[in-house]
């Protein structure tokens, strides 16, 4: 008898969306089933996601990603692994998911949703392909960890809102209020724009850039949820950008970025609150700056706001991004150069 059975998506997102909902904690936006379409529309990799159950009661869930070079949960985004809503599953660690991914090659199923009753599991096993996977749960490593994310729990009510802004943070604001910044707020079409400033900005921080494809179609494929794109401008002139991603009560700026001319009218500020904003009238629980590395001035920067600094453990996988040397590099590349070979090499940059 097989351990695992595959669930009709139509009957499998519900479950999926239902149980995540039910969890004591907002759930970051990268566990938002529609995911599994954009990994297999826009990458042609095959995402497996994974229900996990004791007897009759969903534990867990994990989703995978077979990426032809390795297994990720989940690639190109910050939060993946396992969530759990019982005490009773304890059982995480990197044997376990490979006995889950050695069963799935086993049975040789294609990519789906799928069903797996822990209580008929076989003996560990190991699978031959190496794992990666990003996430802020303790089960794997709970002493190193490098990266960090910042997240600010909504309060109740505008006057809480602007209560937990120090002085400092409002008199910022308020000057940036002030230097004739025009905010606007929409979906796909401004995707131009968005990426113009955003490819611009990586190049300059030494890191290859995703596509403008890659954009589309996270964004064509993103449901239970909202991607909106936030454009500052100024005299017509284009000075920041960030691409939200919302799912149950969890925002998170995702991608963020702003033309040095503007840091002196605070531009940044301008922007995150703009955001924290928006998502407050969305009625959402937490704002998430995203993650940085640690000690970084990026991490310096987010601290000053009223945030909950969460550590972001990895298992697997060596980081290229750390690699000084090649961010110098690809610093130094021509920027209609890099532009063009970015997106090939990011692709397995996870």
């Amino acid at each position: 008898m097989s351990s695992i059975t595959k669930i009709n998506r139509d009957s499998a997102i519900p479950v999926w969306n239902q149980f995540l909902f039910s969890v004591p904690f907002p759930v970051p936006f990268s566990f938002n089933p529609s995911l599994f379409d954009f990994y297999s529309r826009y990458f042609h990799w095959k995402p497996y996601y994974l229900i996990l159950s004791l007897g009759k009661e969903i534990v867990a869930l994990l989703p995978l990603v077979d990426t032809g070079k390795s297994w990720a949960s989940l690639p190109h985004f910050t939060y993946g692994g396992l969530i759990t809503g019982s005490e009773v599953f304890n059982g995480v660690d990197e044997t376990f998911l490979h006995t889950l991914i050695s069963i799935i090659k086993k049975e040789k199923i294609g990519q789906g949703f799928y069903g797996i009753n822990l209580d008929d599991l076989p003996d560990k096993e190991w699978n031959s392909k190496k794992i990666f996977i990003r996430t802020i749960q303790t089960a794997f490593s709970k002493d190193h960890y490098h990266k960090m994310s910042a997240f600010l729990t909504m309060p109740g009510n505008n006057e809480e809102l602007l209560r937990i802004l120090n002085s400092n943070l409002k008199r910022k604001i308020k000057k940036a209020g002030n230097s004739g910044f025009e905010l606007q707020i929409g979906g796909k079409e401004l995707i131009p724009s968005f990426y113009k400033v955003y490819s611009s900005k990586v190049h300059k921080l030494g890191t290859p850039a995703y596509s403008r494809k890659f954009f589309q179609s996270l964004m064509e494929t993103y449901q239970f949820g909202e991607s909106r794109i936030f454009l500052i401008t100024r005299d017509n002139k284009l000075l920041g950008t960030s691409l939200l991603l919302s799912y149950q009560g969890f925002c998170e700026s995702v991608w963020f970025a702003t033309c040095k001319e503007a840091y002196k009218d605070y531009i940044s500020d301008f922007l995150h609150w703009n955001m924290i904003s928006y998502a407050f009238s969305k009625k959402a629980k937490v704002y998430s700056f995203g993650r940085s590395t640690v000690d970084s001035s990026v991490h310096q920067y987010k601290s000053h706001w009223p945030v909950l600094e969460v550590p972001i453990y990895q298992i697997g996988g060596a980081n290229i991004r750390n690699k000084k040397w090649l961010a110098t590099a690809w610093e130094n590349m021509p920027f209609l150069i890099a532009k063009e070979i970015g997106p090939l090499l990011v692709k397995h940059i996870y």
